[in-house]
């Protein structure tokens, strides 16, 4: 990982940042990143637990967006923050999965040329893409209005084969990390 690779044009690419989802086997997550930071020749750590947290899991699994950066907190960003969990020796994301899984939805589903559309690529055979077009659907966004509260976002799961929601939602939370931003075209006048 450290070294990166090659695109299509030769040019070396070297990723700024990958998160890895910690929420399935979590003990062997924890040991890659930190085996990877050890050999990380800019000794600074780039491969990332990432601890997706929403509306449907229990009160303590729930995404809290801290109001500002203290304790362990190192980051805030737009309904993540990254803290250094001390007991593992790592920093680490926690995002809200309902929050990103909106915004992945609604890339997906705007018009191929409108800004911030999410495609994916052409590909001859017509049920190519079927396995992953499953997995996207394989969550319902459900609304409820809470007096005081406000309306609360869940994602409700219709099947247990979501891995492809959750690693195009964790991408978009590391790409938004990293600076990549949605660029809205503006109208000058003259």
């Amino acid at each position: 990982f450290a070294d990166g690779w090659l695109d299509q044009d030769g040019e070396r690419f070297v990723f700024d940042a990958l998160f890895v989802d910690a929420g399935y086997q979590r003990d062997a997550v924890y040991r890659f990143c930190r085996d990877q930071a050890a050999i990380d020749r800019k000794q600074t750590q780039h491969v990332i637990p990432f601890n997706g947290r929403g509306a449907s899991q229990v009160e303590t699994m729930r995404y809290s967006h801290p109001a500002k950066m203290q304790g362990n907190v190192v980051h805030i960003g737009e309904q993540y923050h990254f803290a250094h969990d001390q007991y593992e020796a790592l920093f680490r994301c926690v995002g809200n999965s309902d929050h990103w899984k909106t915004f992945v939805h609604k890339r997906i589903s705007c018009s191929a040329d409108a800004p911030g559309a999410m495609t994916i690529y052409h590909i001859a055979s017509p049920n190519a893409h079927l396995p992953f077009a499953k997995q996207i659907l394989s969550e319902v966004r459900q609304e409820e209005f809470k007096p005081g509260v406000g309306t609360i976002v869940r994602w409700e799961k219709k099947s247990k084969a979501n891995h492809f929601l959750d690693v195009i939602y964790m991408n978009c939370v590391a790409a938004h990390f990293c600076n990549v931003r949605i660029i809205r075209e503006v109208a000058t006048t003259n």
